[in-house]
């Protein structure tokens, strides 16, 4: 069957909808979507395998999100709803605050569930998958979320976050682009605009040249070490909050021969930006696995994005879509 390219397009974005389901489906019900999957594909001459299709057919535009868009649109919430899906939606951030990230996500799915107009429950499911590293479904609440509430800056920094995870980097500072324009004075925001320039710039360029290993850099650090991505260096080794949590960080088993790893040849310059980036990634998940809320509680001393937006008044939304 020759279906015109517009019905491709639609038959793609419902095969992409089937295969992130089938990522959440028992082995037996995978099975079946798969099969199914491959019936539609042959029928329309459409497979998500297809690298030439993907980038012809794929769209921004999320199927289920149309949907519920369009199933929403006039439906208006009772009192007793709205306090529903906030009372999921604190579930969840206490879920997240306590480690349980799936369970997060189906506090937020449920709050979705009824009211399908809230930009932040969308971020908020996104964060929780974030740190299941499930970082498609983080790209879709995300882009789900920026269309509720297209100023809503936290959005636009996760899906930087989650762009970044995936290697797309020219995405990835696109969003941070965003976010930065939205909220300018956000610290942590300009950070992860800077770190995906820079490591644009790195596999532009080859990597930093001319640098000595060793070499001295800001503040008398070895080169490399001076500014990592904007942050204060000097106000963090001042700050005794941030030196308690970075001695738990030196006691973590096998932080030794990281950093070692890390820092051979003088930092970043001296290994050059994407392997710098590979090891300090290592050393990040490593030191999260050892202490999960480690991450959250440094953002926190340097002024970083927290995983959730609380009740009202939390900060990271402006306009529709409330706190």
């Amino acid at each position: 069957m020759e279906a015109p390219e517009n019905r491709k397009r639609l038959i793609f974005s419902l095969l992409r909808l089937m295969s992130d389901d089938s990522n959440r489906c028992s082995d037996d019900v995978r099975e079946s979507l798969e099969v199914a999957m491959q019936c539609i594909g042959e029928v329309y001459g459409v497979s998500l395998d297809d690298e030439s299709q993907s980038a012809r057919l794929g769209v921004a535009i999320d199927l289920q999100n149309v949907f519920d868009r369009e199933a929403s649109a006039n439906v208006v919430l009772t009192d007793e709803q709205r306090l529903t899906a906030q009372a999921l939606k604190e579930k969840g951030n206490q879920m997240i605050h306590n480690g349980d990230f799936k369970q997060a996500v189906e506090m937020y799915t449920q709050a979705i569930a009824i009211d399908r107009n809230n930009a932040i429950f969308y971020a908020n499911r996104a964060a929780a998958y974030m740190k299941l590293q499930q970082h498609q479904m983080v790209i879709k609440d995300c882009q789900a979320a920026i269309r509720i509430d297209p100023s809503y800056s936290k959005a636009h920094s996760r899906l930087g976050n989650a762009h970044s995870a995936l290697g797309q980097h020219a995405e990835a500072v696109k969003a941070f682009q965003k976010a930065v324009e939205l909220d300018p004075n956000n610290k942590s925001y300009r950070e992860g605009l800077e770190a995906m320039q820079a490591e644009i710039a790195s596999k532009e360029g080859g990597g930093a040249a001319g640098s000595a290993p060793g070499a001295a850099g800001a503040g008398g650090m070895p080169r490399g070490m001076g500014d990592l991505g904007g942050l204060d260096i000097g106000s963090m080794v001042n700050n005794p909050n941030f030196m308690s949590m970075a001695t738990n960080l030196i006691n973590t088993p096998g932080f030794a021969n990281m950093a070692a790893n890390m820092f051979q040849g003088g930092g970043a310059s001296g290994m050059g930006g994407a392997n710098f980036m590979q090891t300090a990634q290592q050393l990040a998940e490593q030191v999260q696995t050892a202490n999960p809320d480690f991450m959250d509680q440094m953002r926190g001393q340097v002024g970083g994005d927290p995983s959730a937006d609380g009740g009202a008044g939390a900060p990271g939304s402006s306009g529709t879509g409330g706190q």
